[in-house]
């Protein structure tokens, strides 16, 4: 194993330890509002009980996220797979199906080629990026193209007049959590991150994944 492999490793295994803590201390509390709410809306009259379940729809998200966060690091540290073009668009759809997240899929890559990600890892925080809802709504376009000799996959909201130009984490002023993580996830893949943000809302996100040489 290489020293720059073993450094890898190293920086996963701490960066899990922390974010599996935050996820849990998050959680605990998380789940007793969720059942005091459930509590509240037995009780409650009808307009009440409406507004009620919609508190409780946002809190089941919210903790939806906060499982994957945890689920995210539970097998690292351990080194990038290789996955095909074709594979990874299958576990996309069928990822943003399990949250009824309608997406449109355009594949130019072909289909065959590999690449080096932290697959399961990847996938499920690009679905949960997309999971909250936000006032434009509509659905999600994935495209996976071959750019520069790599991978790039392309998820995108129904365009927005107002959304900024793709960009690092550093260069947008006000940054999702979310963001934060599937651009570390990224990297320690070897790939390149990049988004778009639409007011306060993630819009799109650009990840550039290495492709396997032969």
């Amino acid at each position: 194993m290489s020293l720059e492999t073993e450094e890898l490793l190293s920086r996963q295994q701490a960066i899990a330890r922390v974010t599996g803590a935050i996820a849990h201390e998050l959680n605990n509390p998380l789940q007793g509002v969720l059942a005091l709410v459930t509590v509240c809306k037995s009780e409650a009259d009808r307009g009440t009980r409406e507004r009620l379940e919609q508190v409780h729809g946002g809190l089941v998200r919210l903790s939806q996220i906060v499982q994957s966060l945890s689920a995210v690091y539970e097998n690292l540290p351990r080194e990038a797979e290789t996955i095909s073009v074709e594979s990874f668009a299958e576990l996309l759809r069928a990822s943003f199906a399990e949250r009824s997240i309608h997406t449109k899929v355009t594949i130019t890559a072909p289909r065959e080629v590999r690449f080096h990600a932290l697959v399961p890892e990847t996938v499920r925080l690009v679905r949960e990026a997309f999971s909250l809802p936000v006032p434009t709504g509509g659905s999600v376009h994935i495209r996976l193209d071959l750019t520069d000799g790599r991978v790039a996959l392309i998820c995108e909201r129904e365009s927005s007049d107002t959304a900024e130009s793709w960009g690092g984490i550093t260069d947008h002023p006000v940054c999702s959590g979310l963001a934060v993580i599937i651009d570390e996830m990224t990297r320690l893949a070897g790939g390149e991150p990049d988004f778009r943000f639409d007011h306060a809302s993630l819009c799109g996100i650009r990840l550039c994944f290495r492709i396997r040489m032969n």
